[in-house]
């Protein structure tokens, strides 16, 4: 066989050999499996995607969230929240808990969980105590100022007949950014 008289072969490359293939293909395949390895290094390493802890267990009672729900849909309770925050970040909460009829609710028991949404390692649990009928109080100390979600629980005799969760913004200038729940009841 012969070659063409306008055949020229590459030089920049040189002759291209069994070896120099072999290098050539181990390169290719060392670089994408490298890329690889730092890829899933990273995916593994980071945030893992988990927003809710034993989701499959919560999903499977999910029947009866939505019997609670519905439950809590027709006692027809409602939940007023106010506050008061000194400069100092002290911070006075106050629940005025009513039923249908906007009669007092009394004999509660409330857990509460300020969560702040921006930032982990700042929520706060803690409980209401009941100042006058149907009022309950919580005392604490806030450690910033700003937008808090507040996950409230009333019980009676351990049973869970209330739950919401309200977004809050605590200053101490008393203020709402627009788009809060505050401002806009304002």
């Amino acid at each position: 066989m012969s070659q063409h008289p306008d055949f020229k072969p590459a030089t920049w490359a040189g002759v291209l050999t069994g070896r120099k293939f072999l290098l050539y293909l181990g390169a290719f395949f060392f670089v994408v499996i490298g890329a690889n390895i730092i890829m899933s290094y990273y995916a593994l390493s980071t945030f893992d995607g988990v927003e809710t802890q034993n989701a499959y267990r919560k999903g499977r009672a999910y029947n009866d969230v939505l019997a609670a729900a519905k439950a809590q849909e027709e006692r027809g309770w409602t939940l007023d929240v106010s506050h008061n925050v000194t400069p100092a970040l002290d911070t006075t909460l106050l629940f005025a808990m009513k039923d249908k009829e906007g009669a007092p609710l009394t004999g509660l028991d409330f857990s509460l969980v300020l969560r702040r949404p921006v930032s982990e390692g700042k929520d706060r649990a803690l409980s209401a105590v009941e100042t006058f009928p149907g009022t309950y109080k919580a005392v604490l100390t806030l450690p910033a100022a700003g937008n808090w979600l507040l996950d409230v629980s009333a019980r009676r005799q351990g049973e869970l007949l209330y739950a919401e969760e309200k977004r809050v913004f605590l200053t101490a200038d008393g203020t709402s950014p627009a788009g809060t729940d505050e401002a806009k009841a304002q």
